[in-house]
This record gives structure tokens, C-alpha cells and sequence, in this order.
């Protein structure tokens, strides 16, 4: 058999019932940052030295004739250039001593300084959009662990929101841009994400529940009881059979198809759970080795529903369906 893993064991579910869910907006590159531009407001920025006159051995912020604030160094007369802390805030003058306002690209990192120079930290919505802002105010990018929950800031800082693909995997990220973890709703469906945040596909297994989370989309399709669990099947051979009939409908399966199976896994292993081969094949679908059924559940040795589950998921990946699985054991002794 070729390696084959449809479903992935869980621990118990987070339900985030209610999660709004947004398609991403386009993003935009941060404007270009002119770093001579004037402040908004006509007052000196509020540190307790403003001087705001122009005349001779001025001290402190005092505007220029251009219209740009500077700040003068009582120390030696002259106007200050790079950062600047005064009155608990952090400023940035450019190298003509022009107080720095909007988004700057400083040391190769980019900072966002309000209509009064101050520089900004953390969460910021600037021009339509979130930005985050580290506490030395450095423009967050990529993957970043904020207050206990993942967010992913694009390339010009904007925190991602709804659906996201990255690194070979879908993650959704919510209307505050929060990485959803565990079951998320949108639009009606389920949808489950691991622990990394990455989207599931294929058989889960939450609780005493199987999840079926349809291979393309990821929605949540067809629920089924775990074995051991009421209702569900014992060990014997006339029980598997029974729990695998209840599963055909969840492939998408008619009761032929059934037959089919019926016929191939009686040749297999006539249904034995523990049924094993020199090969080093086991189980009722004598998977080779055994070993690889534990992508199901990490009870493929004693559980004839971990065994089932997954050889029904190796079924439909590698032939479709029982019957074109049974037409390839008939003419080459093997599936």
C-alpha cells in the first residue's frame, strides 16, 4: 500500500462558536514617508519646553521659517538631529533637524510618529488598517505572538484578516486578526485548525466524535462515534463490518459498495483486527506496515474503527472507491 493518512487523532476541541469571519481586504504598502513634514497642529509638541518664538538663542522646540519644528539643544545652541526623548515620548528630527511626522523608515526599520512627532507603539489603525507597533515602535511583520494569540502582519504591516494561505497551508484569522485555533464557524460550516493555527482535512477525531473535513475546502462533512464509545462497533468481525457499513454514505458510498469491501477486506483479513503478516502487514485492511495507521488514532493495534477509518480514507485517495479497489485485488492479488 502507498502511505495514506486521512485521519489525524486530536485532543479535546476549542469551539469558537460565533467567530465573525471576513475575507482579507487588499493591502497596501505603507505611504512613502516624507521626513520633513509639517504637524498638523500649530503648537509647539507638548513636552514643557516649548518655546514656539524664533528669536535668537531659542531653546527647546521652536519653529523654523519653513514651517518645520526643530528642537534646539540648550547645551550648545544647535538643532538636534536623530531620536530625541522629551517629556516621556520619543520624537525623530532628520538630518536638517525637521521634526519627523507619519510613517519613516529609521535604521531600516519602519515607525509611525503622530500628527505631533510622538512615536507610536503597539496596535494602531493608521489609513484604514491595523498595524502593530512594538514597544521600541518598530512595524511588526510576519508571524507574531501578541497577547497570548497569533496575528500575521504582511510585508507592509497590515495585519492579515479571513482567510490566509502561507507556507503551504490555510490559516484563518479573525475580524481583530487573531489566529483561529480549534473549531471556527464561518458562513455555516466548520472548519477545524491545530494547534499551529493550519486548517485539517480529511478524518478527525474530537472527544468521543469523528469529524470528516471535506479534502478540498475543509468543511466539516459528516460526523461519526468513536469505537468503544455507545453506539458504536465491538470487536468481532461481524461488528466491523457493521461500523464500516455505517460509514459508507459519510465517502459519498452506496451499499455495492459496501459489497465490494465486504469482499476485499474478507480477503485481506476476514475482518480480524488483529490479523497479521509475515510482510509486516496488519489489521482488517492489512495495512503495510501497520504502523501507518497510526495517522488515525494512536490505538490502530486494539481499535477496529482507527483501522477501518483509515483504510476507507486509503480506498478513496488511491482508487475512488471499494469496487475499483476489489477490481485491482482481483487482477493483481493486491490493493
Amino acid at each position: 500500500m502507498n502511505p495514506h493518512r486521512p485521519i489525524c487523532a486530536l485532543g479535546s476541541a476549542t469551539l469558537l462558536a460565533g467567530l465573525a469571519l471576513i475575507a482579507p481586504a487588499a493591502l497596501a504598502s505603507p505611504p512613502d514617508a516624507a521626513l520633513a513634514v509639517a504637524p498638523t497642529a500649530h503648537t509647539a509638541p507638548a513636552d514643557g519646553s516649548a518655546n514656539g518664538d524664533n528669536a535668537a538663542g531659542s531653546i527647546g522646540w521652536v519653529m523654523s521659517r519653513a514651517g518645520s519644528w526643530s528642537y534646539i539643544n540648550p547645551a550648545d545652541g544647535r538643532a538636534i538631529t536623530g531620536w530625541l526623548h522629551t517629556g516621556g515620548s520619543w520624537f525623530y528630527l532628520d538630518d536638517d533637524g525637521a521634526l519627523v511626522t507619519g510613517w519613516a523608515v529609521v535604521g531600516g526599520d519602519w515607525y509611525y510618529f503622530d500628527a505631533e512627532g510622538r512615536m507610536v507603539t503597539d496596535w494602531n489603525w493608521i489609513d484604514g488598517a491595523w498595524y502593530f507597533l512594538g514597544d521600541e515602535g518598530a512595524m511588526a511583520v510576519g508571524w507574531n505572538l501578541i497577547g497570548g494569540s497569533w496575528y500575521y502582519l504582511a510585508g507592509n504591516g497590515q495585519a492579515a484578516m479571513g482567510w490566509l494561505f502561507e507556507g503551504g497551508a490555510w490559516y484563518f484569522l479573525g475580524n481583530s486578526g487573531r489566529m483561529a485555533v480549534g473549531w471556527a464557524n464561518h458562513l455555516g460550516s466548520w472548519y477545524y485548525f491545530n494547534g499551529s493555527g493550519q486548517m485539517l482535512t480529511g478524518w478527525i477525531v474530537d472527544g468521543s466524535t469523528w469529524y470528516h473535513l471535506d479534502t478540498s475546502s475543509g468543511r466539516m462533512i459528516a460526523t461519526e462515534p468513536v469505537a468503544g464509545a455507545a453506539g458504536s462497533s465491538g470487536t468481532s468481525a461481524a461488528e466491523a463490518k457493521a461500523y464500516a457499513s455505517g460509514q459508507m454514505s459519510a465517502w459519498g458510498w452506496d451499499s455495492s459498495e459496501f459489497s465490494c469491501l465486504v469482499s476485499l477486506w474478507d480477503r485481506e483479513s476476514g475482518w480480524n483486527y488483529r490479523a497479521s503478516h509475515t510482510s509486516g502487514a496488519y489489521g482488517i485492511p492489512q495495512a503495510l506496515p501497520g504502523s501507518k495507521m497510526a495517522s488515525a488514532g494512536s490505538d490502530w493495534q486494539t481499535n477496529p474503527a482507527t483501522q477501518i477509518n483509515w483504510g476507507l480514507g486509503y480506498i478513496q485517495d488511491r482508487y475512488g472507491s471499494p469496487c475499483s479497489a476489489w477490481a485491482s485485488f482481483q487482477s493483481q492479488g493486491w490493493y
